[in-house]
């Protein structure tokens, strides 16, 4: 074969179409746009202005797929009259039955011909897999994946509180995770609904990956640490507080002080290490300040 370099289109990742060795997707290394080509790469044209692949793929059927942080978007209709639309996944929650659709992110994998179908693609992503739906008589319209995942999870725990819960015989749990935010659960750690209700309070949404949640004994409390951002519950982690730790501080593990005499019951005293920039204020070193009455 003979090889032609073109360096105005520097290639981070190409999908031949298996059914027209001619008909390629190119995804431009340098702009991340994404170009089509139907002459075997001697010319392109862009696709409907995407931008942001990592990966890319033509199924059998003619349709196109890119894969990156963002999600899965497929496009049925090609580059000059189709459009890119989001594939997602679905959640029902146990409790509530409340529905929620998600596009899940960090895809690693496009694998086509999944499963022997023509048609049939999945994804590997750090949400786990996820398929296309070749059963649906009409998939143009519907756009959900269907999960591979089972009861599996390929979640890390970051360091998990345990509380005294508020039913008898309970215990809250609630953990830091990689990968996405916190979770938690309300029976013992059979289930994991974490905040679903008016009654959990909202969820640590500003926590994001990484960080920790720490117990303090036998006691309803619950803290939650990631840098500047410390949550604190007392209610063992339903409707959590959030203290925000000024001037580019980070917060550390904590450590609590025990009741004379106890190995488990917390006196209220409560230290964590901390770093911090230079504040912007007057620091008074090995001074004692005392304020009056009135002051």
């Amino acid at each position: 074969a003979a090889w032609e370099v073109q360096p105005d289109q520097p290639c981070q990742s190409m999908a031949m179409d298996p059914n027209d060795a001619d008909h390629l997707l190119v995804n431009n290394a340098s702009r991340r746009e994404l170009y089509e080509s139907t002459d075997g790469g001697r010319t392109f044209h862009p696709c409907l202005g995407y931008r942001g692949a990592v990966m890319v793929a033509i199924d059998r059927t003619g349709w196109y797929y890119v894969g990156s942080e963002a999600g899965i978007y497929r496009n049925a209709g090609g580059c000059r009259a189709g459009k890119w639309q989001a594939m997602f996944g679905r959640r029902i929650a146990r409790r509530t039955g409340a529905v929620r659709d998600r596009v899940a992110h960090d895809f690693q994998a496009i694998n086509i011909d999944f499963g022997g179908d023509p048609g049939g693609v999945a994804f590997g992503s750090d949400q786990g897999v996820f398929m296309k739906n070749v059963s649906d008589a009409d998939m143009r319209t519907n756009l959900r994946l269907v999960s591979g995942n089972g009861d599996m999870s390929n979640n890390i725990i970051m360091h998990p509180s345990i509380a005294m819960g508020e039913e008898p015989h309970t215990r809250y749990l609630v953990t830091a995770l990689w990968d996405w935010g916190p979770v938690a659960s309300w029976d013992n750690g059979t289930h994991w609904p974490s905040w679903q209700t008016p009654d959990d309070g909202s969820a640590l949404g500003f926590f994001g990956e990484g960080g920790g949640c720490f117990g303090v004994g036998r006691s309803v409390y619950s803290l939650c640490i990631h840098h500047h951002n410390v949550a604190r519950s007392s209610r063992g982690g339903k409707n959590f507080s959030r203290f925000v730790v000024p001037n580019g501080a980070s917060v550390g593990a904590p450590a609590f002080a025990r009741r004379a005499g106890s190995r488990a019951e917390p006196s209220g005293l409560l230290y964590a290490p901390m770093t911090m920039e230079a504040p912007a204020w007057e620091v008074i070193v090995d001074t004692e300040v005392v304020c009056g009455a009135g002051e």
